[in-house]
């Protein structure tokens, strides 16, 4: 089941946040605390915090914002913060599910675009594959990070 996050949620998905932690290469960064600060600040603010949910249990979540364009601020977007799901399900079509509810979301609001992100993972390869690609999400821009 994919529902709105509440704050009895938090927990579960600071849980997931971890776990997503673990795998993401700025590992260091990657604390408790804060996400749990996002995940209230989200919930408060009216923003997007879904989950997923299988026996009860949180499985899955998807974070996202409206915001816009910084070079054109009349430009619409919701963003993808955190798309995460427990290995249990991946691959199940809980993810895809999810994705559909913040896109479901996003028409609620003014965004005009969805942008999403995708992690690379340890073998340097993108996570989500060409996954987006076949949902009709095109690759327009990239991150390099740099530790200093």
């Amino acid at each position: 089941m994919i529902r709105s996050a509440t704050t009895d949620d938090i927990d579960a998905i600071v849980g997931l946040g971890a776990r997503f932690a673990n795998l993401h290469p700025l590992r260091p960064v990657c604390r408790p605390g804060p996400i749990r600060e996002t995940i209230e600040r989200l919930l408060t603010k009216g923003q997007c915090v879904k989950v997923a949910e299988s026996d009860g249990v949180i499985v899955g979540a998807i974070l996202g914002i409206e915001s816009t364009y910084w070079f054109d601020p009349t430009v619409a977007v919701a963003m993808e913060l955190a798309w995460w799901i427990d290995d249990r399900v991946r691959n199940s079509g809980v993810g895809i599910r999810l994705l559909r509810a913040f896109e479901v979301w996003a028409a609620t609001t003014d965004a005009q675009v969805l942008v999403l992100s995708d992690m690379v993972g340890r073998d340097g390869e993108p996570m989500l594959g060409d996954l987006t690609t076949r949902l009709g999400y095109r690759l327009t821009e990239r991150s390099h990070v740099k530790t200093i």
